[in-house]
């Protein structure tokens, strides 16, 4: 018998299993919350994001009338709940700008500390997707990218199975071994991001000004190889 687990980062603790080491990265914190509003104005097709020495804030037009605010913080927890009707209050300036007249606040939940990390053994059989198997920072984007692709890996390695062209007993490990060839490249995707935006190393910050066409072709190149990664899981 085979089994899919598809769950978040909670199912470690669930289940009792062991996290690898945590990537490299600054201790943070962040929130989110939901605000019910008016657009005065059709919304952006891009999503804003706001950078400044300490915070990021995030702010994604979901359903009619409510845009979501995610905020990162690089500082303690006892400050992110001292301080997040600030970082509210800052997001609500920023969203008027955009032509977002906020009237309430509908929802807020809290986030535990911002990291990234792998699951350390994986158990027999189980196929974890997602966060439950690895937690990519959020700074890079590459968490829902990641849990699409390890869900879609997952079911094609079964399928494989199903139609015969697999044995049962190679399944599994053909899953793990396929969707890390595929996280590789979006770990350097989000070590590109992190670097940039949370770390800011100078020399690739410098590199990314004085040379932006070598920086987008290796960015081209990140994409591309995820990219031959899905489609040929798509395909098969």
């Amino acid at each position: 018998k085979q089994l899919v687990l598809a769950a978040g980062g909670v199912g470690r603790s669930l289940l009792n299993l062991q996290g690898g080491a945590k990537e490299k990265a600054a201790r943070r914190y962040g929130f989110v919350a939901w605000i019910k509003g008016v657009w005065r104005q059709d919304p952006p097709r891009l999503i804003p994001i706001v950078q400044s020495d300490g915070y990021e804030l995030v702010l994604t037009p979901e359903r009619d009338g409510v845009l979501n605010i995610s905020v990162q913080i690089s500082t303690s927890i006892r400050s992110v709940r001292r301080e997040r009707e600030w970082y509210i209050a800052r997001a609500q300036e920023i969203s008027e700008t955009l032509g977002f007249s906020a009237e309430s606040q509908i929802e807020l939940r809290g986030v535990p500390e911002i990291s990234a990390s792998r699951l350390a053994h994986v158990p027999n059989l189980i196929f974890p997707i997602g966060d439950l198997i690895e937690r990519f920072d959020p700074i890079g984007g590459m968490g829902m990218t990641h849990a699409v692709f390890s869900a879609a890996e997952a079911a094609r390695a079964i399928s494989q199975a199903l139609h015969g062209r697999l044995p049962v007993s190679l399944v599994w490990q053909y899953y793990l071994e396929r969707r890390e060839r595929g996280a590789r490249y979006l770990r350097m995707s989000s070590w590109m991001s992190f670097s940039l935006n949370v770390a800011r190393i100078p020399f690739l910050q410098s590199f990314v000004r004085r040379a932006p066409k070598l920086s987008y072709q290796a960015q081209r190149f990140i994409k591309g190889g995820f990219g031959s990664k899905v489609s040929c899981c798509l395909e098969e």
